[in-house]
Parts: structure tokens; C-alpha cells; sequence
């Protein structure tokens, strides 16, 4: 029988098959010299001397262990192992008032710059926006930040087709809306704009 398993050269191969909430190991007997046929190891087990046959069934256990482990593993931890993934993108302008120009900037945000957001938001441009007041600027920094928030920019085209739509909610052409950002400086001047990326938990 040793004879007859040498010369076959008989090699175990453990398949582990895993459902929804079961397992089971399928076991095949390859045979490399017989034209790379397969028998499954219910018809080649016969062949096999004890001790073998109990070291194929070791590993092919210890296989099925491993794999039972990794399918238990949360999918997003397989797939990548960041606990966080990208979010919304926050547009952030930095506003310098100048000395005695805080209420006129406070009339300016919420009769134009809120108005245009809230269009904005209604037309799913933006997912939101956010005015922050600096409490204690330090020299040189914004006394006043402002915020939109949105999951993609927009592309060249878009850029052009909102602001049609923008210049015809707020009733002005473009040279008025330009006129009216030079009467801001004024009583501000803007600072810089800096573009950060939520990260929200998987």
C-alpha cells in the first residue's frame, strides 16, 4: 500500500468552503501524475497510511481556523486599515475687519454673503455653512472666518453655470457684484483661504 501511494505521489489539497453561517472543508486527492486529475478524498483516503492521513486532517483543520478568523474580521478593517475615511470639504476664508467696520460686516454677511449660501444650500451646492467670530486674534490673524462645506468642488463649467444662476437670484449683474466687493474694503479686507478635508468615522 506504501508502495502504491509512492508511486502515485499522492498530494492533499484542503479547500476550505465557507457559507453565511456554516463551514465545511472539502478535501481532494491531486495525483500530478495522472494528468493533473483530481479525486475526491473519500475514493484516494484508502491509499493514505494512518499517520498521514491524520496530518492531512491537522492542517486541513488549521486552515479552516484561519479562514474562519479572517472572514470574522469587520469587512472595513480587511479592506483598508485607516478607521477614518474622507468626508466633506471645508472652504475656510479668513475676514480682517477693520477698527469700527464690525457691525457694517455684520449687515454685509447676513444680507448678502448668508443669502448667497443659503441658495446655495437649496440648490445642493453646498451641504452647509458655518460663521466663526476669532474671540482672541492674535496680530495679523482674521477676526472673522467663513466656512462652506461641501462633498465635491465644482468643475470649470459648473463654476460658470452657478454663477449665472447666483447673479440672476440676487438680481445684479457681474459688474455689480464686483462693485459691491470693492465697497467692502471699506470696512474689511480678506485674509487667506485655506481648503481642509473632514474625516468622519468608518
Amino acid at each position: 500500500m506504501n508502495t502504491l501511494l509512492s508511486d502515485m505521489r499522492v498530494q492533499s489539497l484542503f479547500l476550505p468552503v465557507l457559507g453565511p453561517s456554516t463551514f465545511s472543508v472539502k478535501a481532494l486527492a491531486v495525483i500530478p501524475g495522472n494528468a493533473g486529475k483530481q479525486q475526491a478524498l473519500g475514493r484516494a483516503v484508502d491509499w493514505l497510511p494512518l499517520e498521514e492521513e491524520k496530518q492531512m486532517m491537522k492542517f486541513g483543520l488549521m486552515a479552516v481556523a484561519a479562514t474562519f478568523l479572517i472572514a470574522a474580521q469587520p469587512a472595513a478593517s480587511q479592506q483598508y486599515p485607516n478607521p477614518y475615511k474622507v468626508g466633506d470639504m471645508w472652504t475656510v476664508s479668513g475676514i480682517h475687519v477693520k477698527p469700527g467696520g464690525t457691525l457694517k460686516i455684520a449687515k454685509d454677511l447676513a444680507e448678502v454673503w448668508q443669502k448667497q449660501q443659503d441658495f446655495a444650500k437649496s440648490k445642493g451646492w453646498i451641504s452647509g455653512y458655518k460663521i466663526l467670530v476669532n474671540s482672541y486674534p492674535r496680530e495679523n490673524e482674521p477676526n472673522i472666518y467663513l466656512i462652506t462645506m461641501t462633498d465635491r468642488l465644482a468643475t470649470p463649467d459648473e463654476v460658470d453655470a452657478r454663477g449665472v444662476e447666483m447673479r440672476a437670484f440676487m438680481k445684479m449683474t457681474g459688474e455689480q457684484m464686483q462693485a459691491a466687493a470693492a465697497g467692502r474694503a471699506e470696512f474689511s479686507s480678506s485674509g487667506s483661504t485655506t481648503l481642509l478635508r473632514e474625516w468622519v468615522k468608518r
